[in-house]
């Protein structure tokens, strides 16, 4: 019998959900060491064929193919040929990092847990682990920190060392680089072709950057209406960027919101440190000044501090030095509610900020009420008389909220996990404006999203700024997104501010080694 040359071989696979088909006749084919990159927007398929890859599809899904086998043998069919297979010869990389990590214990003791799973003596797995923090440029440190503690590039590396622990025979990378600044991604796309090199392991890469996809590999296909098609051409890799949404063409319909004059800024941040338990400076003498109305973005590399910063503006780090101060009122001043009316976060993953068990209308609705319990002024007896008016007014301010962000009315009586990355998002940022809030927080709130939703989004809030005067705070690693929303431009490095200037300055004239490294990286893509 002659042995097949492919690793993965899957013809004719269907997948669907509820008599739903998501997947229809897809073809697949891959030999050891072999790399191929995907594409494709969102709702097209990529995330079932990932976890039909990893075994990880719902109970309820419907499973066929005409043939399917992984190194020679069947594809699996029980949880028990799934489990001797996951995680050893197939590992999955996530691109929510920090969800996937235990929050209690220490990167070590995680990398401890993978090695005792594989059965990998615990010497051997620390020469391993030691070669892999190199080429993931990741300092000895980490291993004693807990996920709580790193930035969001950081953590996707440290997933990207776990999975890799293990010398699997095929990754599955989901958005893999889509957490990382542009620097780091280059470097990851760097990191996994040496690592095919070395191991001849064969990777999966799924991505909505076309130009990363390009750089991974030669083999690209597109993902559509649940197919796969090669585009083994250059002029249908073209058409492809052709049809890709660009945020450039947003930049350039840009306005600038006018900055109404206050007696103290909307946001003011004067000689910051911050420090953790172990007395390691991760942000020192930060200054940042933001105006009502004014959109400012905070840059930086992955494990710059951004993340830390993101979590002292709420209150959820403590500072050791400095004074932050909304509205001329010192952070320390206001009450989680107070604080909540003024702020409002938009979080990088915002399904995990949504009660799963909930709607996306009771989630809002819920928003609505906290704010309305501020303001309220009547009695109990007043409210309780009526009580059917103001739930007919939160109804009609529910759609209204949602109308803004260009979602269905219909989408209130949806769940989290029944909506898209970009639906999700906008949802996020519906919730966030129900509470009236004066300053927007974004952390990397597109950087999971493809370019025609990242171009959906920066089109709402655009809209959104020209109705009410509201202020943003944008950290992103996206040249493209903070040149879309913002007017000024911070670089943070190593817990530095290194350069402060306008958008158009720093692209045309960068004097820091970040803002170097970003515009040339850009350049370069």
């Amino acid at each position: 019998m002659q042995s097949s040359p492919w690793l993965l071989d899957l013809q004719d696979l269907t997948v669907s959900y509820h008599n739903q088909i998501v997947l229809q006749n897809l073809n697949l084919q891959l030999k050891p060491g072999e790399c191929i990159a995907i594409v494709g927007p969102s709702g097209s398929g990529k995330t079932t064929l990932l976890r039909t890859l990893t075994g990880l599809l719902p109970q309820h899904s419907e499973v066929s193919y005409k043939r399917g086998t992984f190194a020679g043998v069947a594809w699996p069919k029980t949880d028990q040929a799934w489990h001797s297979l996951r995680g050893r010869e197939i590992v999955y990389v996530p691109q929510e990092a920090q969800a996937s990590l235990s929050p209690f214990k220490t990167i070590e003791t995680q990398c401890c847990d993978v090695a005792k799973a594989i059965r990998l003596p615990w010497t051997e797995a620390q020469q391993r682990i030691a070669h892999l923090l190199q080429q993931l440029d990741l300092p000895l440190t980490v291993l004693q920190q807990r996920p709580s503690a790193l930035s969001g590039g950081m953590a996707q590396r440290v997933v990207m060392l776990l999975a890799l622990l293990p010398k699997p025979k095929l990754i599955v990378a989901d958005e893999p680089a889509a957490n990382l600044d542009v620097v780091r991604q280059q470097q990851m796309v760097t990191l996994l072709r040496n690592i095919r090199l070395e191991s001849e392991v064969a990777v999966i890469f799924v991505t909505h950057q076309l130009e990363l996809a390009t750089h991974m590999s030669q083999t690209l296909y597109e993902m559509k209406e649940g197919q796969l098609q090669l585009l083994n051409s250059t002029d249908q890799v073209d058409r492809l960027r052709l049809n890709q949404v660009s945020i450039e063409a947003v930049t350039r319909n840009n306005s600038v919101t006018d900055i109404t004059a206050h007696k103290s800024p909307l946001l003011l941040m004067k000689g910051v440190t911050v420090a953790y338990e172990t007395e390691q400076v991760v942000l020192r003498d930060i200054s940042i000044t933001l105006q009502a109305g004014e959109w400012v973005a905070l840059m930086g590399l992955s494990g710059a501090g951004k993340s830390t910063l993101f979590k002292t503006l709420l209150g959820e780090q403590p500072i050791a030095q400095g004074d932050i101060a909304y509205r001329g009122q010192l952070l320390g001043t206001f009450s989680k509610q107070e604080l909540g009316r003024l702020v409002q976060p938009i979080l990088q993953n915002p399904q995990s900020s949504f009660n799963p068990r909930q709607t996306i209308g009771w989630s809002i609705g819920e928003a609505l009420r906290c704010q309305g319990k501020q303001k309220k002024n009547s009695n109990f007896e007043q409210s309780r008389t009526t009580m059917g008016k103001v739930a007919q007014t939160i109804d009609e301010r529910i759609e209204d909220l949602l109308a803004q962000v260009h979602l269905p009315a219909a989408y209130r009586q949806r769940y989290p996990h029944e909506l898209s990355g970009g639906e999700c998002q906008r949802a996020a940022l519906a919730r966030a404006l129900a509470s009236e809030p004066d300053l927007l927080l974004c952390d990397e709130m597109t950087s999971a999203l493809d370019p025609a939703v990242q171009y959906e989004i920066i089109e709402v809030l655009q809209a959104i700024r020209k109705q009410r005067p509201l202020g943003g705070l944008v950290i992103t690693h996206d040249l493209r997104v903070a040149a879309a929303l913002c007017e000024r431009l911070y670089i943070l490095e190593a817990g530095h501010i290194v350069e402060a200037s306008s958008i158009n300055d720093v692209l045309a004239q960068p004097q820091s080694l970040t803002a170097k490294q970003l515009v040339t990286a850009y350049s370069k893509w």
